[in-house]
This record gives C-alpha cells, structure tokens and sequence, in this order.
C-alpha cells in the first residue's frame, strides 16, 4: 500500500497493482478499520477494545490493561472481608468452608510463601504495572486459587474462570506450590513426637490400656486417572483402578506423624513396611530409645519393659513393633480393642478426604511426583488446623477422659451380639508371606495380661466427644436469627463432629481400605461368656 495520499496522486500504485479492480480495491484498503484510514498522512492503529469478563459490559474508554483488575477477584473480595471479622462471623465461615482454611491460618502460609524465595514467590506479581498484556496477578490470588483446587477438586479451567487468572498461570503456578508445600510445609508440620511431645502420645494410649503404644499405621489409596498405560499393572490393586498408595502413621488425636510413599497401588502393606523409614526405626529400637513403660503381669505383679509399638491390621509383619489384633479367635476382648483403638486412622483417612476433595477424586496430573506432592500437603494442611481448633490436645487432660467398667463393656458386648467370623482353614498358608519375629507372641501375651488386669482395676478409659472436650466457638447471633430464635452457622469443611466415640469393624481378619469415617459408637472389648484366660489361649496356641 502507498504510505500517504501524496504517493497515490496519480492513482499509478492501485492501477499496477488490481487493474480493472482499483476503484474497489481503493474504497476496501481506505475505508476498512483493520487497515486504518487516511488521516494527516499517516495511518492511525485501532484501539483495543476491552474484554468483558465476568458479566461486566464494555466501556467506550480504552483500558491500560485488556483483563480484569486482580483486586476485583471474587477470591480477594471475600478475603478482604474475612480478614475484618471474627472467627464465628459468617463471612470467616464462608472463607473457611471455600478455601479450607480459616484467615489466620491463610494469612501463615501466605507469609512462609512470600519469603520463601521461590521463583513463583519472588516475581513481579505484588506490582500493578502498566503496559499491554493481563494484570499482574498477586501472590495471595494464586495461593488462595491452589486452596481451592485441593479444598473441591476443581480442574484449571474451573478455577480460572472463577477467580480471574488465566488458566495457563495457574498451570504454571500450582506444581511448583505443591512441591514446596511437600517439602518445607510438610517437614515442619508432620514429623514425629520428640520429648513432650511423645510423653503425651504414650499418655494416651496408656488411658486405653495400650502401654508402650506410639501411633496407629495403615495404608491410604489415591486414584490416578493419568497413569501411563505401560505402569497400569504396577498401579491396580485390590481397588481395580491405578492408584497411588502412602503408609501413614497416626495417633489417636488424628494428627499425622509420619508418610511413606507414595508407592505404585499394586503393592502390598508387607512391601511399604519393609521400606518404611520409621517403622525400620521402631524394629531397630533407635526410636523412643530408652524410653520404659510399666505392664501388669497375670498375677498382678508390675515389670519395666522398653521398645515402642504401632498397633496394626493384619496386613503387615509380625513384628514386635507392630501389634496386631488376633486373627481367627474364639474370644476377641483384647482383639476387639485394638481394633476400636486403631479406627484412628480410618477416622483421619475420612476426615482428610471429606476436607480436601481432591484426594477423592481421580486426579489428572500428568507428573507422577506431583500426586504425591497433592497429598502431602493435604496432610500438613490438616495437622495445621488440628493445632488451629486445639483437637492436637485431646486426651492430654484428666477432663477429656471417662471411665469405662466392666458391667458397661459386658452389657455393650450383649447388646451388639457375639462375632461370626470363619475360622482360617489353612492359617499357616495365609500367614507364609509374613515375617515373625522370635518376640512376638510373647509380647502379645504380656499385653493380654496387662489389658485384663487394667480392667479388673476399673482403668479402662476412652475419650469424650470433642464438642464436650473443646466446643466450637458460637458465631455471632444476627438480629434476624435472634428473633427467630437461632443462630447464624454455616456449613462445617468436612470435619467429623462425632470424633471421640470410634467403634470397631471387622478388619482384623484382613486388611481394611481406609476410604471412609467409621460409625459412630463404641463396642466394649468384654466378652459374654469368655474369660480373658481363653483368650490367651487362643493366642498362645497360634
């Protein structure tokens, strides 16, 4: 095209170029917007017009940015509003059921993130900027659109069209976040009881007749929908889907201590034992070294003993450090225990998929590492807001206990009626893959004899129910809730309310999924009809 109307005096440029054509090729490249107009000389360039988003209609002036401010984000609009207002206000509660975390806690983890020094952390996203291109997004925007990722499992898409961010940042943004969250965040939330700490672990199963007893271990399966189709038969197992499998360790106030993994789903609890750190430390005797405890023996006498435990299904080792309940036996009282003991860490497997969706949904990601990654930071997620409501504490308290007789054992037994399990008709095939150490049956039999003795004594206790042992703060109650006569409340982010009373199941005869909350209620370890001496029979004799 000529470069002004001086060029094309003549019409000389129009005539060589379209011919016959040039009257309408003239009034095509002059009048035409997308090729500009002719004015003082020079072509003028359009103006870009701004994006509509989110319903908002356009504006005539030209805007210096062509994407929504990032202050009028859905997710820093409630954040704003959540961070005026107490715990119990309704808008704290709102923030909380959306982003699985209170604003305190948020406000935490936003400042470990901005000093983190991280690429993501230290960019020019808290800057407003001017120039062409989206606006800057700011940390706190991205943070909170991860939260809601794992709080309900939403995809990219879902989240960018919700909080304003462009869905390849949040790409960009979300794994490398995950990955720090499953190392800094993760090391300094979930580690193992240390001084006070694990006197207070041993304190509690010491209550439940469990001496020497440090934390329940099991195995929890994640789906992975993008498993690769060659690692397919490494990744299903019992489950018959690919799946990721983590061994968690767990004590009773549902605080996670330990996470081993992740590991392909197809393998067994006897291979993620053998690999596990921590339980190698127990077996070794280097954990909890020197630490003693005191058992009653069957004529009432007390020995000292050392070496910790975890109390286990039947699917892993038979090791001293690991208790599991009897398999097969005509009377189950010690048996039936453990198993209402161990249900903590069903419950907290339950509790953490109902808080964060994203680990009961198949996840989509592409990076083996980052699934991993996911759940890890599930996992500090959740003990940070067990030390935020004060449930790490439970059982710590003479308060938080009741006391359990024999009379109100015998009589929940015969109200829930005696056990119909099959007896194993090849117990030495179904316990071949199992390793035993020379210990073991001794150790469960000083551990029969202490429990009988502990309920001869009336020294059973079992823990209350958290709303008497820490109630939840009340929310403010509105003028049109008092009149009405009740309170302002919001729907709770997925914590079971009935997490003192854990009944048991019938896992000992197997391995258990972990998948959900057990049911409320405890069945007393007491037997109708059976002595704790038939017991120790049965067990002596396997």
């Amino acid at each position: 095209m000529p470069q002004s109307e001086d060029d094309d005096a003549d019409g000389s440029w129009y005539d060589m170029q379209f011919g016959a054509h040039t009257d309408i090729a003239r009034q095509h490249f002059s009048g035409n917007p997308m090729y500009g107009v002719w004015a003082g000389g020079r072509r003028q360039k359009r103006k870009k017009q701004p994006t509509p988003w989110c319903g908002d209609l356009q504006s005539d002036q030209p805007m210096k940015r062509w994407r929504h401010p990032a202050d009028k984000s859905p997710y820093l609009q409630l954040l704003h509003r959540a961070s005026s207002v107490p715990e119990g206000h309704r808008d704290a509660k709102l923030f909380r059921r959306r982003f699985r975390l209170p604003f305190k806690v948020f406000d935490d983890l936003y400042q470990r993130a901005r000093v983190s020094g991280e690429k993501w952390a230290t960019t020019k996203m808290e800057q407003d900027g001017s120039g062409r291109g989206a606006y800057a997004q700011p940390l706190r925007n991205k943070v909170l659109a991860a939260l809601r990722i794992l709080g309900r499992g939403l995809d990219y898409d879902t989240v960018a069209w919700e909080s304003g961010i462009s869905e390849s940042l949040i790409k960009k943004f979300f794994p490398p976040f995950m990955l720090w969250m499953a190392t800094h965040v993760f090391a300094a939330e979930v580690r193992l009881p240390q001084g006070q700490e694990l006197k207070d672990a041993l304190h509690v199963y010491q209550q439940l007749g469990l001496p020497g007893c440090v934390c329940s271990v099991d195995g929890v399966h994640v789906a992975w929908d993008a498993c690769p189709a060659s690692d397919r038969n490494l990744h299903v197992g019992k489950e018959g889907y690919p799946t990721k499998a983590f061994n968690v360790c767990v004590l009773h106030t549902r605080e996670i201590i330990h996470v081993a993994g992740p590991v392909a789903g197809a393998t067994n609890d006897l291979t993620q034992a053998a690999y596990d750190d921590f339980l190698q430390q127990l077996k070794m005797g280097t954990f909890g070294a020197g630490v003693t405890y005191k058992l009653y023996l069957a004529d009432g006498s007390e020995r000292v003993v050392s070496g910790l435990y975890a109390i286990c299904d039947n699917g892993y080792h038979h090791w001293r450090c690991l208790m599991p309940p009897i398999k097969y036996a005509s009377s189950c009282c010690w048996s039936r225990h453990v198993e209402s003991v161990r249900k903590d860490s069903e419950c907290t497997f339950g509790v953490l998929k109902k808080r964060f969706r994203v680990l009961r949904l198949p996840m989509n990601y592409r990076l083996e590492g980052l699934v991993g990654a996911v759940f890890k930071a599930c996992c500090a997620l959740h003990n940070i807001l067990l030390r935020h409501d004060g449930l790490s504490t439970l059982g710590h308290y003479p308060s938080d206990w009741k006391k359990l007789s024999a009379e109100q054992m015998q009589a929940e037994w015969l109200a829930r009626g005696a056990r119909n399990r099959a007896p194993c008709t090849t117990p030495a095939t179904c316990e071949a893959a199992h390793e035993k150490d020379s210990g073991f049956d001794s150790r469960r039999l000083e551990l029969i004899a202490h429990f009988t003795q502990h309920i001869q004594r009336n020294g059973l206790r079992w823990p209350k129910k958290r709303g008497a042992c820490r109630p939840v703060p009340s929310a403010p109650v509105t003028r049109r809730a008092r009149d009405a006569g009740v309170s302002d409340g919001v729907e709770s982010d997925g914590l079971a309310q009935s997490d003192g009373d854990v009944r048991e199941s019938d896992d000992a005869s197997g391995e258990s999924d972990g998948e959900g909350v057990s049911d409320s209620g405890w069945v007393s370890p007491a037997s109708a009809g059976h002595s704790m001496d038939e017991e120790a029979e049965d067990c002596s004799s396997r």
